[in-house]
């Protein structure tokens, strides 16, 4: 089992993280009688603030985010994780969340004193908090075109260096961490889940005509062309890579192209 562990250290926190890394392995889960038995790779494992043996399970998402139906069902993968690591070690799992590396919370005190959160776009916080500063700025004695100026600018920077000292100092950033609650209902949910998947693939036979492939909509899908196992013998994969070889080849020759000149 490789554990690849790193220290994370925090601008505005001297204290050093551990962090464990990639920690995979193969997680005896009982969810019916006969077992069954799933392989997980945690992306990162952290020391939770109840100390040990309690953990934080964090899973990176570069650019998804969860709502309704869908955090649901992207909330099984963390319970997996928790169930796999408490069955398989003496840890105890505290928090199992997701950090959203495409986005972050932007921070600021309302008038009655209460914190707001919003969560953004890491590249372009500034735009989408845009209407936001405006009413800050309007506050403040400030012709109305200087401040569509200075907005303009700082919505290039994507930052608020060039704004005054009274608007920079109201907003502070963190990155965006979205905790999933682990209760038994979801837990069972889980449970249940996978034993009905077994079930379904195992009464399957051999025949590839008895299994329907996902939809392929492009050449370097994430799925077939990194997760899938059977990428290298799927015929499906291969007949659409066939039909689509030349389209391919125009949109590679177009994005080496574009890239010449850095």
């Amino acid at each position: 089992m490789d554990v690849y562990s790193l220290k994370n250290y925090i601008i505005d926190n001297p204290e050093c993280i551990e962090i464990i890394l990639e920690k995979s392995g193969f997680y005896n889960i009982s969810i019916r009688d006969d077992e069954i038995i799933m392989q997980g790779y945690v992306d990162a494992i952290q020391p939770s603030e109840k100390g040990k043996p309690y953990i934080n399970i964090i899973d990176w998402k570069t650019s998804s985010k969860f709502s309704g139906k869908k955090l649901d069902e992207a909330g099984r993968q963390l319970l997996m994780y928790k169930l796999g690591l408490e069955s398989t070690t003496n840890l105890k799992v505290d928090k199992i969340m997701w950090f959203m590396i495409k986005y972050l919370y932007v921070c600021w005190k309302l008038k009655n004193g209460n914190m707001k959160k919003k969560m953004c776009n890491r590249g372009k916080w500034v735009s989408e908090m845009r209407k936001t500063l405006e009413k800050d700025m309007s506050n403040l004695d400030i012709a109305e075109f200087e401040i569509e100026l200075l907005l303009d600018k700082a919505v290039e920077d994507n930052n608020l260096n060039c704004l005054p000292k009274e608007v920079q100092q109201k907003y502070s950033l963190e990155d965006c961490f979205v905790e999933y609650e682990a209760t038994e209902e979801k837990v069972a949910e889980l449970k249940q889940y996978v034993i009905n998947t077994v079930y379904k693939i195992e009464s399957k036979g051999k025949d590839s005509s008895e299994w329907k492939p996902v939809e392929i909509t492009k050449y370097d899908s994430f799925y077939c062309a990194t997760l899938c196992n059977h990428r290298g013998h799927c015929e499906y994969y291969k007949k659409f890579l066939n039909e689509n070889s030349d389209s391919f080849e125009k949109k590679k020759d177009k994005f080496d192209l574009e890239n010449l000149f850095g």
